[in-house]
């Protein structure tokens, strides 16, 4: 590994540059540091309070179900005698542009086949393209009464984005059903659920959410809406939070309140957002004691939404606090190009001066031969065989159950954060799971079809953040493209 000190930090940073796959992480967790440890509020829930006064309105066009006369009319069949295709109508995504959440019922003599796909595509029909990378496979949960229920989890579809991060509209697709022929299924409904639906449907809650690309922990509610939280705070102290506003019209008030010891009230912050398609985030020191804290928000409108992604106690730093660590991965670099070689030199200075003060390992291999598995058990600890993502289709999803390195930081009292040029990093295996904050590709498009996303442009979002965390204990994950084809 590497020591960094950048000019002014007062915490030691390390950093790992990796190409293989590591296998002792799991043998040691860090510690929390006691009564110092950050503090995530909503997982701190012994009087905590989340409250909104408004009745949730019902998110039309959010939920899209099919079945019947409907069913049968409004999904196109396909049958070439070895596959039926179902077609569903074109779909402009009235929420967030993503999908949540898909289930399919359905029925048949044979049960059902291990290879039904479902499917997505921008026009009318299946290209090479879309079979190969478009699809996701469902799971699939027998009914006590006959027949099945498929599932598609909203970790898995996370990457299925139409939305235009550049604007405010949604890309209309088509989404198709794949299975043999020979297995004689019968479909009897199919229902597509957009993200946002059930924010619009209940007056609060919890969730993981997205927003032009950047997925977090957060609470919402419908404004007026209130966070209360009795967690006593001893002063020098930080409250970290993020916020966005799903507003009809007009903008959003924040507010934030605290308590005294002596029964007395101070106000933190106040302040007036506009629209903004991503999240907004503050810090704001808590130099006195304080007994409680309220996040309120109030809209131009009653019954809009509000989330408070990620609201935390972060304590102040201290010279013995343990090391930050990034794990910066290169996807497709080769490890005999760096070294003590002049054209290695020439072509990456700083790695080269990294290797020169750090430690080399030579007999260190990847745990597969592409990105999904391998950084899967770069992750987890667990060879291919074990985990088994990547084995099957492009789809594949890590289960939640399955521990993880950001877990063991997070458990230590670390913030943890991921920066992934590659989706299979991410959300399209359920590997930003334990993550504070991940940010997925579509979070560094700027424009539609942008193509490979380079160090560059991810330098954009993550050297700010590393700046704004430089004082709080931090794991970080960065997987960067630029060796990767196309060239």
């Amino acid at each position: 590994m590497w020591t960094v000190e950048p000019p002014g930090r007062r915490l030691p940073l390390w950093v790992a540059a990796a190409v293989a796959a590591a296998g002792a992480w799991a043998c040691r967790t860090p510690e929390p540091a006691g009564r110092d440890a950050l503090v995530r509020l909503l997982e701190h829930p012994p009087g905590l309070q989340l409250q909104s006064a408004a009745e949730p309105s019902q998110g039309a066009g959010l939920v899209n179900r099919w079945e019947g006369e409907a069913l049968e009319r409004e999904w196109t069949e396909e049958n070439d005698g070895q596959w039926v295709t179902r077609r569903s109508p074109r779909l402009g995504l009235a929420g967030f542009g993503q999908l949540a959440r898909v289930e399919i019922r359905v029925s048949g003599p044979q049960g059902v086949p291990s290879t039904l796909l479902f499917l997505w595509s921008d026009n009318p029909s299946l290209s090479e393209s879309d079979l190969l990378r478009n699809k996701l496979e469902p799971a699939a949960h027998p009914l006590a009464g006959g027949g099945y229920r498929l599932l598609v989890s909203g970790e898995s579809l996370q990457d299925l984005n139409a939305f235009l991060p550049a604007q405010r509209e949604a890309r209309p697709r088509h989404f198709f059903l794949r299975y043999p022929a020979r297995s004689r299924l019968r479909v009897e409904s199919i229902r597509i659920e957009e993200a946002g639906a059930d924010l619009h449907s209940s007056s609060w809650g919890r969730g993981r959410w997205s927003f032009r690309g950047e997925v977090r922990d957060a609470a919402f509610a419908h404004t007026p809406a209130s966070l209360l939280s009795p967690l006593p705070i001893a002063g020098g102290e930080a409250l970290s939070l993020g916020v966005k506003g799903l507003l009809r019209e007009g903008v959003l008030t924040l507010r934030v309140r605290a308590r005294t010891p002596e029964g007395g009230e101070r106000l933190l912050l106040e302040e007036t957002l506009p629209f903004q398609p991503g999240w907004a985030d503050f810090r704001i020191r808590l130099e006195r004691p304080v007994t409680r804290v309220w996040l309120e928000a109030f809209s131009s409108a009653d019954a809009d939404v509000v989330l408070w992604s990620n609201p935390m106690i972060v304590p102040p730093p201290r010279p013995d606090d343990p090391p930050n660590v990034i794990l910066y991965v290169i996807d497709g670099l080769r490890a005999d190009q760096i070294g003590a070689r002049p054209r290695a030199q020439a072509a990456a200075p700083f790695l080269e001066r990294l290797f020169a003060r750090g430690v080399h390992f030579e007999n260190a291999y990847a745990a597969a031969s592409w990105t999904k598995p391998s950084v899967t058990s770069m992750l987890t600890s667990l060879y291919p065989a074990a985990h088994g993502i990547g084995g099957r289709t492009y789809g594949d999803a890590l289960p939640e159950s399955v521990p993880t390195l950001q877990d063991a930081f997070r458990a230590g009292g670390y913030v943890t954060a991921s920066f992934s040029a590659n989706p299979f990093s991410s959300t399209l295996s359920n590997l930003d799971q334990g993550f504070d904050t991940a940010y997925t590709p579509n979070a560094f498009h700027e424009g539609p079809d942008e193509g490979k996303i380079r160090s560059d442009r991810l330098n954009r979002y993550l050297l700010p953040w590393l700046e704004q965390h430089r004082d709080q204990r931090f794991f970080l994950f960065v997987h960067s493209m630029d060796p990767h084809p196309p060239f």
